[in-house]
């Protein structure tokens, strides 16, 4: 894996974590 792949992961983890929290506050 290189940077640009972390770079990609990192921003799919934090767009999957923000849209866990907007359900969980959303019920």
């Amino acid at each position: 894996l290189g940077i640009t792949s972390g770079i990609l992961i990192a921003y799919l983890l934090g767009l999957f974590l923000r849209w866990r929290t907007l359900a969980v506050l959303g019920e």
